[in-house]
């Protein structure tokens, strides 16, 4: 259903922009802008994924940075496509049985249409299983030197929607995770990347310090939008 007309600017979206939240999609994290197919038990990953492409496509593919959970729904439905796997086999052959995330789902808010971008539900161990694997650059050696790319740079990226643009921390984007910068603004001394992190709307947190050689995970214990509090703790 993804359409090939060469007029519609839809055609000329990569992988690539989905996982830079540079794709042209919209949609917030929670809140009246949150397509709806997201919170849909009784739907798949794949119909919502539709759903999605009909009705949040908002900025020029690569133009426009917009932080939401769009485009990982849209990741989720092109790899059940491309290898004939659910989700769920893919999640568990190619993440959590070699890293050893045995306590670890996509669950919510069903089993067929989990949320890809904060439908899982996991353990502090198995997050810090997940931390050591990206620090060591264990299991995913060609897509490591990708992720630490600024792919949301300027001139060309304007920043629609970020949660870390708000005067007081200038991060930029990577592939899935944050490029750190404690400048309130993004500039050249920010270009060299130090620190990547990734935040879970419930307050997981996870930070690699590249330059030292650590990383780190902060949970909140029952929190909605716990990860304001963790990037804080984090940053401290």
């Amino acid at each position: 259903w993804w359409t090939d007309d060469p007029e519609d600017e839809r055609s000329r979206v990569t992988v690539r922009q989905l996982l830079s939240f540079t794709s042209g999609l919209s949609g917030t994290p929670f809140g009246d802008n949150t397509p709806r197919c997201l919170e849909d038990e009784s739907t798949t990953i794949a119909l919502c994924a539709q759903q999605i492409y009909e009705s949040a496509f908002s900025y020029v593919p690569g133009e426009a940075y917009f932080y939401g959970p769009s485009h990982m729904q849209v990741l989720a439905a092109i790899a059940e496509a491309a290898s004939g796997e659910s989700w769920a086999d893919l999640y568990s052959s190619r993440v959590a049985e070699p890293v050893g995330m045995i306590n670890t789902e996509y669950n919510w808010p069903s089993t067929e249409n989990p949320r890809i971008s904060g439908g899982a539900q996991t353990t502090m161990q198995d997050f810090q299983r997940f931390a050591e694997s990206m620090l060591t650059n264990a299991y995913w050696p060609t897509t490591w030197s990708e992720m630490l790319i600024d792919h949301t740079a300027s001139p060309g990226v304007t920043f629609e929607y970020s949660p870390m643009t708000n005067g007081s921390r200038g991060w930029h984007y990577g592939l899935g995770v944050w490029l750190e910068c404690l400048n309130p603004q993004w500039d050249e001394t920010c270009e060299r990347v130090d620190v990547i992190s990734a935040s879970g709307l419930f307050g997981f947190h996870l930070w690699l310090d590249l330059a030292r050689g650590h990383y780190a995970v902060l949970a909140m214990e029952d929190s909605f939008s716990g990860w304001s509090t963790s990037i804080q703790l984090s940053i401290l």
